[in-house]
């Protein structure tokens, strides 16, 4: 914990604003930074450094005693890392389909800046859903912890939510849709900033942003298989 926590306090003044300017001004934010970086990598891996150790931070008080903290940490460090390389290289890959010009480098840098206030938010949207379903029943709760939007996909279950506790089933369904929406409309946000880094036209990144969706579909789910061949019979509860 403390290994943990004396890091992120220490780049925590840095941070901040950094993270308030490229929340408010994506596009331009991304760009500068990396024009200024001319391909040197160290300040956008300090920056998802520090949001992934802020978000396992509060993910904290979701492990149980059982835990084996720092293993736990290590493999999902090692998995994130893996995550972050192939999906910035199939990002970088389809805009060079579309004659993008841009180094590995530039594309992988904007790819870490655009993932870490978006990690940080769906922490945050899980924190909150998981209170509003422990509100309604501590182990569905549990359940949910476990097998993320299980209980929205159940359309039985969730009439059964819906009739018990209707408000509480309306928070929870606004949740899980507000993290579709944030995804998307972040993403949309900050794809002009790879759009100028490899210099084509809107409708050749357009092509590639649509290639990526569906990329996307793909790849995540079957990142899941990684977690369970690197942790066993159940997917980590550390996001």
């Amino acid at each position: 914990m403390k290994e943990l926590l004396e890091p992120v306090l220490k780049q925590l003044p840095g941070y901040l604003p950094n993270l308030a300017s490229l929340v408010t001004g994506p596009k331009t934010a991304i760009r500068r930074w990396i024009e200024e970086a001319a391909g040197d990598l160290t300040r956008p891996l300090i920056f998802v450094g520090v949001s992934v150790a802020l978000g396992f931070l509060l993910q904290l008080p979701q492990l149980g005693k059982e835990a084996d903290f720092a293993t736990l940490i290590a493999g999902m460090a090692v998995f994130k890392i893996l995550a972050l390389l192939l999906f910035a290289a199939i990002i970088h890959l389809l805009f060079r389909v579309v004659s993008g010009r841009a180094s590995f480098a530039a594309t992988f840098s904007a790819y870490l800046y655009i993932v870490s206030p978006l990690y940080l938010v769906l922490v945050i949207g899980e924190i909150a859903t998981l209170g509003v379903l422990r509100a309604y029943d501590p182990a569905v709760g549990t359940a949910e912890r476990l097998d993320p939007a299980q209980l929205f996909a159940d359309s039985e279950r969730m009439r059964t939510f819906a009739a018990a506790a209707p408000g509480l089933a309306l928070a929870y369904g606004l949740l899980i849709s507000a993290r579709v929406i944030v995804v998307f409309g972040w993403f949309i946000a900050c794809w002009g900033a790879l759009r100028h880094l490899h210099a084509v036209a809107r409708w050749r990144s357009a092509l590639a942003g649509i290639a990526t969706i569906a990329a996307a579909a793909i790849f995540f789910p079957g990142m899941n298989y990684v977690l369970l061949g690197m942790f066993g019979t159940s997917i980590p509860t550390l996001r």
